[in-house]
C-alpha cells in the first residue's frame, strides 16, 4: 500500500516484543516534521542515520518533532533528535507531564509501579524484575526533551500546521491519557499512532497515574474517528490499512469477548484479585516481566469496566478483590 505523497514511514527497531515502531517523516512547504522517534539504543540510531542518508536529509532539516504519547518507543529519542536538529518537541500537555513525572527518575517510577500492582495482588517476587526493566528503559530515554505542550481537545478537531501542511489534531484516551492523532483532510490520511493498530489490540491498562475507567473512555473515543473520512490509517505499529471503521468494529468485538471472559473467570473464582484473573486469561509462563505488567494493567481496566456496568463490585484490600454483584444486574447483556 502506498503512503500519501510526502509522508514517509520509517521503521525503527525496538528492544521489545514489538520489534519496531513506525515513525514518520512529513515533508511540507516549511521543511520536514518528524512524528515519533523510537527509543535510545544503538540499532535505533543506526536506523535513523540510514534513513537520513536514504532521503538525503540532515537532522537540521527537521523543523518540528511531534511525539504522540509518553511511551518509551515513541518519546525515547526525542531528546536526541532535539539536540541534533534544534527543533521544538511538541506533545499533548498531559503526555508531556507524564513523560517528565515517569521518566525523570527510574527508581521512583519502579517503586510506584510495584506499589500500584501490589494493591491488585501482584506477588512481590514479580516486582523486582519489573523494577529492573523500568530502570533499564529509563536510561534509554535520556536526555529527556524540553517539551512545548499542546492543548488539543478530544471534543473537536483543531487545525495545526505540520511543516506547512494543513492537518487537524485531536487527543484521545485509552492507550495513554491523551494520545495525539493527526488527520490530513487533503489526503484523508490519519496518523493514528497506537490508538488503532491493524492486527493487535492496543494495550488499554490501568497504571498508577491513569484516570478512572480507561477502557470505557477508549471505546467512547471511537465516535470521533468514525466521523472522519479516512482513506488510509498510518499506525504506530504494523502496516497501513484502509478500513478504519471495520477495524474499530473488530476492536469493539475483541473487548466484548474479553469482558465476557473476565466476568466468567470472576464468577468461577468467587472473589479473586485482578492478578488471579490475569493468570487465568493470559498465559503467564509465556510472558516476560514487562509483559506481565501490561497484562495485569489490561485486566484491571476490563474489571473496572465491569464494575461500572454493575456486574462486579470491588472489595477493599489489600489486595483489592472483585466480586460478582448479588443479584446480577438486571436487564444488562454483554
Amino acid at each position: 500500500m502506498t503512503h500519501p505523497d510526502g509522508i514517509i514511514p520509517i521503521a525503527i527497531p525496538l528492544p521489545f516484543a514489538l520489534k519496531s515502531v513506525n515513525c514518520y517523516l512529513v515533508r511540507g512547504a516549511d521543511g520536514w516534521a518528524l512524528i515519533d522517534t523510537g527509543i535510545g539504543w544503538p540499532p535505533a540510531l543506526e536506523a535513523w542515520r540510514a534513513a537520513l542518508r536514504r532521503h538525503d536529509l540532515r537532522p537540521r532539516d527537521i523543523v518540528a518533532i511531534y511525539v504522540t504519547h509518553n511511551h518509551p518507543d515513541h518519546v525515547g529519542l526525542a531528546g536526541w533528535w532535539q539536540r541534533e536538529s534544534g527543533a521544538p518537541v511538541l506533545m499533548p500537555r498531559r503526555e508531556a507531564e507524564i513523560t517528565a513525572a515517569t521518566w525523570s527518575d527510574g527508581a521512583r517510577t519502579a517503586q510506584a509501579l510495584a506499589d500500584h500492582f501490589a494493591a491488585y495482588g501482584l506477588p512481590a517476587v514479580l516486582s523486582e524484575p519489573l523494577g529492573e526493566h523500568v530502570q533499564a528503559t529509563q536510561r534509554m530515554l535520556l536526555p529527556l526533551p524540553e517539551v512545548t505542550p499542546l492543548d488539543f481537545s478530544a471534543e473537536a478537531l483543531r487545525p495545526v500546521s505540520v511543516a506547512g501542511r494543513a492537518f487537524q489534531a485531536l487527543t484521545l484516551p485509552g492507550h495513554s491519557d491523551a494520545q495525539l492523532l493527526l488527520y490530513e483532510p487533503a489526503t484523508r490520511a490519519l496518523l493514528c499512532a497506537d490508538h488503532v493498530l491493524p492486527r493487535i489490540s492496543p494495550n488499554i491498562g490501568v497504571w498508577a497515574t491513569t484516570p478512572a475507567d480507561p477502557l470505557r473512555r477508549y471505546l467512547a473515543s471511537f465516535a470521533h474517528l468514525e466521523a472522519l473520512e479516512v482513506a488510509v490509517a498510518l499506525p504506530g505499529h504494523g502496516e497501513p490499512f484502509t478500513d478504519l471503521r471495520g477495524r474499530l468494529a473488530a476492536l469493539r468485538a475483541h473487548h466484548q469477548r474479553r469482558l465476557e471472559e473476565m466476568l466468567t473467570v470472576v464468577r468461577s473464582l468467587g472473589r479473586p484479585t485482578a492478578y488471579e484473573v490475569c493468570r487465568r486469561v493470559f498465559p503467564e509462563a509465556q510472558l516476560t516481566p514487562a509483559q506481565i505488567q501490561f497484562a495485569l494493567g489490561e485486566t484491571i481496566a476490563h474489571l473496572d469496566y465491569l464494575v461500572g456496568e454493575g456486574l462486579l463490585q470491588r472489595e477493599a484490600g489489600p489486595p483489592l478483590r472483585y466480586l460478582p454483584t448479588q443479584p446480577p444486574a438486571v436487564g444488562y447483556e454483554l
